[in-house]
């Protein structure tokens, strides 16, 4: 019961703290919307374009030892276990006043540009979702096609509603940090982690 209540305060906390820091949102070619998959579950999924090459916009995602530099979110991450087609992998996330550690599984489909996960220890009742980037076909449009999809069931005390404004302002967020980070080639790095950054250096 108590993991559940620490949950439920986890994901109102996160939903205040990110509205009031939600950051650019002024990107066009971002559209979000809310699907029944066919499992009958409502999925987050996200579309945006991006002027970089497909190969590159890939590796940014797939590299999630670097996504503290640049995710919203993620304070740090270990890698568990990792193999040629899936890594093991823990999140420590930050989100407002709390924390949560959460062990995901990523699977790795590097001929399609894909990046699955499902969540195997932490808070969330279940999490599934995955990155897809494709080559754009349209002429005179950005070179890539980014596309997310996620569902998060936090568990009975959190109503889906709610969970969902979290995802949809959680994702508002991580878009532009990733398409900054891609155009400066993995340079750019977030006011986050420069904070954190500067915090550590000064103890």
């Amino acid at each position: 019961m108590k993991k559940l209540i620490s949950v439920a305060v986890f994901i109102i906390l996160s939903c205040l703290s990110v509205t009031c820091t939600a950051g650019d949102r002024s990107d066009k070619n971002l559209v979000i919307t809310y699907e029944k998959n066919e499992d009958g579950k409502k999925y987050i999924k996200a579309v945006f374009k991006l002027d970089a090459d497909p190969e590159k916009v890939y590796r940014t995602l797939r590299d999630v030892e670097m996504f503290p530099e640049f995710m919203p979110g993620s304070a740090a991450v270990e890698i568990i276990e990792k193999k040629e087609k899936h890594q093991v992998v823990k999140f420590s996330g930050s989100r407002g006043l709390l924390s949560a550690d959460i062990t995901m599984k990523r699977f790795i489909d590097d001929e399609n540009k894909k990046i699955g996960w499902t969540i195997l220890d932490g808070p969330p009742k279940e999490v599934n979702g995955y990155w897809l980037v494709k080559e754009n076909s349209k002429k005179g449009e950005p070179k890539s096609v980014v596309y997310y999809t996620n569902y998060v069931d936090a568990g009975v005390l959190v109503p889906g509603f709610l969970v969902r404004k979290y995802m949809r302002e959680d994702v508002e967020r991580m878009v532009p940090n990733i398409i900054k980070r891609v155009k400066s080639d993995g340079t750019w790095l977030s006011e986050d982690f420069l904070k954190k950054k500067k915090n550590k250096s000064s103890l």
